[in-house]
């Protein structure tokens, strides 16, 4: 068994490219018409996730931090118990 190397993007690199080139698809698919302060007016500020995260040293940052959830996975390939393709996934919490 071998490891090898795979080029993949981050999601901060796809939602700036979005952000950059295609705004229309990044107001539909990643920001969303939700307000933004709404969505984190919902979340206690108790929250296991939010403490000490450093969006909190941002200023405004309840108008711009875009929630996303990211889910992985894997399929085994082939019939060796070893071998298997990981998938993630993301997508935004306040797209429409």
């Amino acid at each position: 068994m071998r490891d090898e190397l795979y080029p993949f993007l981050l999601p901060h690199e796809i939602v700036a490219h979005m952000f950059e080139f295609y705004p229309m698809e990044f107001r539909k698919w990643i920001r969303g018409s939700a307000c933004l302060s709404e969505f984190w007016a919902g979340i206690s500020e108790q929250d296991p996730r939010m403490i000490g995260h450093p969006v909190h040293d941002r200023a405004g940052w309840q108008y711009t931090a875009i929630p996303i959830r990211i889910h992985g996975d894997a399929v085994p390939v082939g019939r060796s118990k070893f071998r298997s393709v990981d998938i993630l996934s993301f997508s935004s919490m306040t797209s429409d």
